[in-house]
């Protein structure tokens, strides 16, 4: 047979016809307006007695150097210097954001040609500088007028959210300070403003890691004494809006409005406040109309109005202390007057309590405006009760893994997802989100679990310091205090996951810390009688403390639901964020998920299906899966239209429109991947591509009743054919460098290795293709093999260097490509493949799971049988990765076009045959050894058992967010 000679000097340079393709150019893509409007602080029936000023818009931005000395885990955090007025930065910040917003998900190192290809980067504002995302301290400045017209009004600084501790000067002079990453907080600047000028407004922020304290429990990790949050909880910044407001002197402060449905009334408790250096004597009532909104589907900011009185709460005196407040109730019967707030039908009303000094048309001192649903909700035994109607609630949740979650667009978007699967229910995950979430639950019909930013099983927590405790507590008051009068929020959950922080926390203490968790998850009840529902998700009730159970668990139908009288939940269920194809073979007995990202999610939906058919429909009053919108949706490519390249920083939705002085987040560009949901912003995209999860949970709650499908059974074990015995092999021969790695490989494995003369009368040849050693007379000797019907296996690895000196041996030109792979699927049938699945050709590990580095292409291979290839599927981007990055970097890689991956390719020569293969027989891991030690037994050499095991991962602690739930 005539050998090729010549061609395979081309070698070295076919290896570039076959890369992961460079970036080819797209035309950008943009959208006129801005990312994410909203509404004012000030409701229009308030005004012109209140008025604001949104301070949202460009500011100046000053990064602050942490001291060299500064000790972290001190609990002392480092001095904020003032500000330098020659260190302005020249780029300016757009507030609401955080300075380190470009953190917020996977970094700016992500994407076509970084060394993450394929997870998707987080840069929403490209505009700022890569210097800002490790600032720890800062300062941020703007200027502001005080409007005409407010010369008697108390001037209020209003911020929604700020992420670290914040000082705030006004003119140079200190205003106050506040620390809590999520809680709104107001300070009165009426005596530091200039009414007639310009204003200076100063904010120096620290961020919230800087007041860490180690615990002695757990020194490495938790060392957090405030509201943590999750995905969150690295922030730094004014992430959330900034208003001046012009108050009345003599206003009213709060309006906690309860409905009494059981009773019939309609309660209103009023705080009044006066700022005044006299005693106010006023009257106060309150007018309810229904609230009817005018905002078309899908727009940007609310737009709504109030129809006729429905109702009257009769007028009562009241005396304000000067400088303090008072607080009085007002009570009314309701009748027929107001129409019932449910799922179904969310109606609303507006009320506006008023106050007044007398009868003239001047006497009109406030006027606040609250808006409510007429709706109660109680606890009967196990059920949850709605107007005195049993309900289960069906939700889900989602973790914000960018600022996309601060447009009210995405969070309808969202809700309108949950309902077409049948759902009723959402939870913020441990973080307090925007006051938009809760409005737009009210308008849409969801109910709220409403939850503290206390997030446990990030087990950053540090509940040996006093001052967590307070900080805690303070947290949640104002949660409540905040959105007590939503009618969509039924219940409250003061932290999430609390169990994990006390599995290092000896006995003693962990019963006195237990005891505080207590008594803290309780709090709500001070603020709030109406809603009975008190929770912390996923610790059950608390040892018996709480009035509803409640757990979070993985994959599987729960066994042992409590049997007591109190409501039960499951408020996260499934192996969406950590089971890879190891872990659904072994809990659900299925290997389809080894095939793709696509079919995992077949067999969570299965998981899915039985667990709400078989529990959730009959056993729960709540449910909801591990975060359907996340992993039962596809993540979306914004702004991406090739396949020939990862995405990079030239893709994505861009907003090159900028308004200053309005509320609302305005991002400079949508990346691709981030988010599964599309309110219209890509117009190339579905509102969201649902997957098996979706179908599944969708079926499950018709309300025909639960609709069979592909969900309704698991899929199928694959089918394994039997290895054919094989004549057995006494000795394999080998041709290379007796000192290299592949001979030390084989030699490990016990091999009993032939070289020189003695190779030529062996059954099975190994040539090395990498390290060639002494090559001469390979041709003869593998001639000799073949014409005994031997095997002759040409190893290459990742670069094939020894290849061009194999021209007596390979038949036909072989290239290799750039295609590595972290497992393999079967191709033609072959006896020595026959008794591999999926789960045998799965390699991914701590370390290096590549068994394939380089693919295999040319003349060889298209005239031969491709044994083994390339999976599609690269685990490696899932297992314990981040979720931010997971999904997206699966979806990207699969759909990536990929040079050609043979892996293995045998041919027949003569009576024998030739294999020729880049598979890495150096690969260290338990399920690379067993792969190989199989190989060789179906070929018919018997290997010594498995070396000693060196490179495996040691023993590694469990991680709740990356490895699941533990029993």
């Amino acid at each position: 047979m005539k050998r090729f000679i010549s061609q395979l000097g081309l070698f070295a340079c076919v290896l570039s016809l076959f890369p992961v393709q460079h970036a080819s150019a797209q035309d950008p893509v943009t959208v006129p307006g801005i990312f994410a409007p909203t509404g004012d602080f000030v409701a229009a029936p308030e005004k012109p007695l209140r008025d604001d000023v949104c301070l949202d818009g460009r500011w100046q931005f000053q990064p602050v150097t942490v001291p060299a000395g500064f000790e972290p885990g001190s609990g002392v955090p480092p001095p904020l210097t003032a500000p330098d007025p020659a260190k302005w930065e020249a780029t300016p910040i757009k507030i609401p954001s955080p300075w380190n917003v470009n953190t917020w998900g996977n970094g700016r190192n992500a994407g076509a040609g970084s060394k993450r290809p394929y997870v998707t980067d987080s840069v929403y504002y490209p505009s700022y500088p890569a210097s800002w995302d490790g600032a720890r301290m800062g300062w941020l400045k703007r200027s502001f007028r005080v409007p005409p017209g407010w010369e008697s009004r108390r001037i209020v600084l209003h911020f929604e959210a700020v992420a670290g501790e914040a000082q705030v000067l006004v003119n140079g002079k200190p205003a106050g300070s506040h620390f809590d990453n999520f809680m709104p907080f107001e300070m009165d600047v009426t005596g530091l403003v200039n009414r007639r000028g310009d204003n200076e407004l100063l904010v120096g922020i620290r961020k919230s890691s800087l007041f860490n304290i180690k615990s002695p429990d757990y020194p490495p990790n938790q060392q957090r004494t405030y509201p943590n949050g999750s995905n969150m909880d690295d922030l730094v910044g004014i992430w959330n809006d900034v208003f001046l407001l012009g108050l009345p002197p003599v206003r009213v402060q709060d309006v906690f409005v309860k409905p009494l449905v059981k009773e019939g009334k309609l309660a209103v408790e009023i705080t009044l406040r006066n700022d005044t250096g006299a005693p106010a004597t006023v009257s106060v009532d309150a007018r309810v109309a229904r609230w009817i909104n005018l905002s078309p589907k899908d727009e940007g900011e609310p737009a709504w109005k109030l129809g006729p009185q429905a109702l009257a709460l009769q007028e009562q005196p009241a005396t304000v202390p000067a400088g303090g407040t008072a607080k009085l109730t007002l009570v009314t019967p309701v009748g027929n007057a107001l129409a019932l707030w449910s799922p179904a039908a969310p109606n609303l009303y507006g009320m506006l309590v008023r106050i007044r000094d007398g009868s003239g048309p001047n006497a009109l001192l406030d006027q606040k405006y609250t808006r409510f649903g007429w709706r109660e909700f109680q606890i009967a035994g196990r059920q949850l009760l709605l107007n005195g109607q049993p309900i289960r609630l069906f939700g889900d949740f989602s973790h914000p893994f960018g600022p996309y979650v601060m447009s009210r667009r995405y969070v309808a978007a969202f809700y309108s997802m949950i309902k077409d699967m049948h759902g009723n229910a959402v939870r913020p995950h441990a973080n307090v989100m925007p006051r938009f979430w809760m409005d737009l639950a009210d308008e849409m019909g969801l109910c709220v679990l409403d939850e503290a930013a206390v997030f446990g099983s990030s087990i950053n927590l540090n509940l040996k310091a006093p001052v967590t405790w307070g900080r805690l507590s303070s947290h949640l008051d104002g949660l409540v205090m905040r959105d007590r009068n939503h009618p969509s929020v039924f219940a409250w959950s003061s932290a999430n996951e609390m169990f994990a922080l006390f599995f290092k926390t000896n006995a003693a203490d962990k019963a006195a810390e237990y005891a505080m968790l207590q008594q803290y998850a309780l709090r709500p009840r001070a603020l709030d009688p109406t809603r009975p529902w008190i929770s912390v998700d996923g610790d059950e009730d608390l040892q018996g403390v709480l009035p509803v159970w409640s757990r979070h668990m993985g994959i599987g139908l729960p066994t042992d639901l409590p049997s007591g009288d109190k409501p039960r939940m499951i408020g996260e269920h499934g192996g969406t964020y950590f089971a890879g194809p190891e872990r659904i073979l072994k809990d659900l007995g299925t290997d389809c998920a080894y095939a793709s990202y696509a079919a995992r999610n077949r067999a969570l939906a299965f998981d899915l299906y039985r667990m709400i058919t078989q529990c959730a429909l009959k056993d729960l009053a709540y449910f909801s899966p591990s975060e359907l919108v996340w992993f039962g949706l596809e993540q979306l490519p914004f702004g991406y239209r090739t396949t020939s390249r990862p995405p990079g920083l030239e893709d994505g939705i861009f907003f090159p429109q900028y308004r200053e002085n309005v509320p609302g987040v305005q991002i400079e560009r949508l990346p691709p991947y981030v988010m599964t949901i599309n309110p219209g912003w890509d117009p190339a995209l579905p509102a969201y591509r649902p997957m098996e999860m979706f179908d599944a949970m969708k079926a499950a709650l018709d309300p025909r009743g639960p609709q069979p499908g592909p969900w309704s059974r698991l899929p199928a074990l694959t089918q394994r054919g039997a290895a054919q015995p094989a004549q057995k092999i006494a000795s394999v021969g080998f041709i290379g460098d007796p000192s290299g790695t592949l001979y030390k490989s084989l030699s490990s494995f016990g091999l009993p290795l032939a070289t020189g003369t003695d190779a030529r009368n062996t059954m099975l040849l190994v040539i090395d293709g990498e390290e060639s050693g002494d090559a001469r007379g390979a041709g003869n000797i593998a001639h000799a093999v073949w014409d005994r019907g031997g095997l002759v296996w040409v190893m290459a690895r990742d670069h094939g260097s020894a290849l061009a000196e194999l021209s007596d041996v390979l038949p036909a030109p072989v290239l290799l490509t750039e295609r590595k792979a972290t497992a393999l699927i079967k191709g033609a049938a072959s006896p020595a493949t026959a008794n591999f699945g999926p789960s045998q050709l799965f390699f991914v590990a701590a370390g290096d799971s590549d068994i394939q580095k380089a693919g295999l292409a040319g003349p060889l291979v298209k005239g031969g049988k491709v044994l083994l290839e390339a999976s599609n599927t690269d685990w490696s981007l899932f297992e314990r990765e981040p979720e931010a990055a997971k999904c997206s970097s699966m979806l990207i890689y699969e759909r990536l076009q990929k040079p050609p991956g043979a892996a293995l390719v045998e041919t027949v020569e003569g009576r024998g045959r030739l294999w020729i293969s880049t598979l890495d027989p150096t690969l260290a891991s338990a399920q690379a050894r067993a792969f190989w030690t199989q190989l060789w037994e179906n070929l018919g050499v018997q290997p010594s058992p498995l070396g000693d095991g060196k490179g495996e991962p040691g023993k590694r602690e469990h991680n709740l967010l990356l490895d699941g739930p533990v029993n």
